[in-house]
């Protein structure tokens, strides 16, 4: 029985320090700390040299991790990656020696500070069957500065923000979260007609992505002059008015 015990206690004990392992390096450290909607932001595995690149990633690479942005002010009471108060970046995938960057453009987002958060289904062999996680932050690591992104949106009656590309399935350029998502331009432009009592009128299509499964919520409102909200005129499954095709 004491030898059932040892083996039992030693496997659990080592089980214990796998995951703790996995976990610490589960930690996104950014570069720059401090950016304006539309600029550049990478964030790096802990562990990765600070001069790496994508160019230096090893294969094979491991299963990517989907990468969120949330405000610092709410990121402990988020739960889930179908929170909509997450921001999708991108996703990130560990190279052979669990080395990786994403390297995205900043979407527009308040002012205010930021952390990260990942879903990562590899990780539930490894952490209780949690594959989501909110980055959290400890005052005693040395990694703290970094792990937090300040975020500054300009003022929208001077350069209006704008949600560049952040995926290019097939060549085309779209910006979603990684289950829905649009065309766009490649600066982030959005045509729109003008009606004759001086609205605006535009028509999106949204491609799901397979399997994606819930309610379309769609809400818009003017950053650069007051104005009414945006009013949604009609939403159709398919290619056609109809709805069909």
């Amino acid at each position: 029985m004491r030898r059932l015990a040892a083996v039992a206690l030693a496997a659990a004990v080592c089980a214990t320090a796998f995951v703790s392992a996995a976990s610490a390096t589960l930690f996104l450290l950014f570069k720059p700390t401090a950016a304006t909607t539309g600029g550049l932001v990478s964030m790096r595995l802990g562990g990765t040299p600070a001069t790496f690149t994508a160019a230096d990633r090893v294969r094979p690479f491991k299963k990517p991790v989907r990468v969120y942005l949330v405000g610092e002010d709410v990121a402990a009471t988020v739960r889930t990656r179908f929170d909509p108060r997450l921001r999708f970046v991108g996703e990130l995938a560990p190279d052979r020696n669990g080395h990786g960057v994403l390297t995205f453009q900043l979407p527009p987002l308040d002012s205010g500070t930021y952390v990260a958060a990942v879903w990562c289904p590899g990780c539930a062999l490894y952490s209780r069957g949690r594959t989501f996680f909110v980055l959290s932050l400890s005052d005693s690591s040395r990694y703290r500065d970094l792990m937090v992104l300040t975020v500054t949106m300009p003022n929208a009656a001077e350069r209006c923000p704008v949600s560049r590309p952040n995926m290019r399935p097939g060549g085309f350029t779209m910006y979603g979260n990684g289950f829905l998502s649009t065309r766009v331009l490649v600066d982030g432009g959005l045509l729109t007609r003008r009606e004759r009592d001086g609205t605006l009128f535009t028509k999106l299509g949204w491609l799901p992505r397979k399997g994606f499964a819930g309610t379309l919520t769609v809400r818009g409102e003017r950053l650069d002059a007051p104005a009414s909200p945006m009013q949604v005129l009609g939403v159709h499954w398919g290619y056609s008015s109809s709805g069909r095709g």
